[in-house]
């Protein structure tokens, strides 16, 4: 069954102007730990307008008061839940409201620099706006009415450094202050999906309708945090008429592959698509890698690899020359959470992730 994706603008009303609009995010419900992106892919957000990513997953467990499901923020670093779609056109003010909760007493509080609410108005630079901490422990509450810029697409919410507490969020609510209008949608997308050919991996996406639409960029990344463009497809203009397209990835990654498309109006504006993954083992014999919480052990056939380590959040944390034979690198100085091993050379980039207790 095809799996449906949903547009990067959120829809704010129909095709009118009202004075004031309220959206809601409840986060669906599930019946155990899902990854966002599969809670996605299965209809399970409540706004289907917005699009939905990030490496913490969706619980049912610790319930808010308004029931379902909630997304559940680790207390590794780097993780982070984010939502894109957001569109105040028109307003002349747009506020946040969320539910949070966390573990512990009153007295071990969760304050703003542990856990970051942030804005983006280009989907690229995030600011942070003061949500003002959170002291109750073990108890839901709602945050009050925090102004954000009319101009925001995105929201996210995320983790610099380790906290003491984890965290849960739920319960979005976001109101826009007249005279808001809809946008239009330049493109109507129908599915995405990405499958093995041998090697290679075929790429798959419908659009239902197109206004000033110039062209997708196919996008992809090792980690699905850094995305880089791998290609273009032309749009059809405007169209009315269902169309479906195909990209071919000739050279994926070793390990995991993140795709998302990109598309462009005329005008230079564009939205995104959700995140599709597929993965591709190595059969060579170039590299093999064993991971403890002490070391990277590597033993590779071939000189010259190059090793770089990125955290969750993509930031690199270490970078080396990988020699013929065996090696070994110490992460005893790493802190516990995720990351990603790459190692490249001319011809082939080999992913691995770990997580680091």
């Amino acid at each position: 069954m095809n799996r449906t994706f949903y547009t990067f603008l959120l829809v704010l009303i129909s095709m009118y102007s009202k004075s004031q609009i309220t959206l809601n995010e409840t986060m669906g419900t599930v019946s155990g730990n899902t990854l966002i992106s599969t809670h996605q892919n299965n209809g399970g957000f409540t706004q289907g307008q917005w699009n939905y990513t990030g490496n913490a997953d969706v619980r049912a467990t610790s319930v808010s008061p308004g029931g379902g499901a909630n997304i559940f923020i680790t207390m590794g670093p780097g993780q982070f839940f984010r939502l894109d779609g957001l569109s105040g056109t028109g307003c002349t003010a747009l506020d946040l409201q969320f539910r949070i909760w966390k573990n512990g007493g009153a007295g071990n509080s969760l304050t703003i620099t542990e856990f970051l609410v942030q804005t983006s108005s280009d989907g690229i630079n995030f600011t942070d706006i003061n949500w003002g901490g959170h002291t109750l422990g073990s108890a839901w509450i709602q945050t009050g009415i925090l102004s954000i810029p009319v101009n925001t697409i995105a929201i996210r919410f995320t983790q610099p450094v380790t906290p003491d507490q984890q965290v849960r969020i739920d319960d979005m609510t976001i109101t826009g202050t007249g005279p808001c209008t809809e946008p239009s949608l330049p493109v109507t997308f129908i599915d995405f999906i990405v499958k093995k050919s041998e090697k290679k991996l075929d790429l798959e996406f419908s659009t239902g309708s197109e206004v000033n639409n110039d062209y997708f960029a196919i996008e992809r990344s090792a980690e699905g945090i850094n995305f880089v463009e791998i290609g273009r497809i032309k749009g059809l203009g405007n169209t009315n008429f269902q169309h479906r397209y195909r990209f071919r990835d000739e050279t994926p990654l070793i390990g995991e592959n993140y795709y998302r498309i990109k598309q462009y109006d005329y005008d230079g504006k564009y939205m995104y698509s959700n995140i599709q993954t597929e993965y591709i083992n190595h059969t060579g014999n170039g590299v093999k890698i064993n991971i403890n919480d002490a070391e990277i052990w590597i033993f590779s056939d071939v000189e010259n690899y190059e090793l770089l380590l990125y955290n969750s959040a993509g930031q690199l944390m270490a970078k080396e020359k990988v020699m013929s034979g065996f090696q070994t690198f110490d992460i005893m100085y790493l802190k516990p959470g995720a990351y990603f091993l790459t190692i490249t050379d001319k011809e082939k980039v080999t992913v691995k992730k770990f997580v680091k207790i």
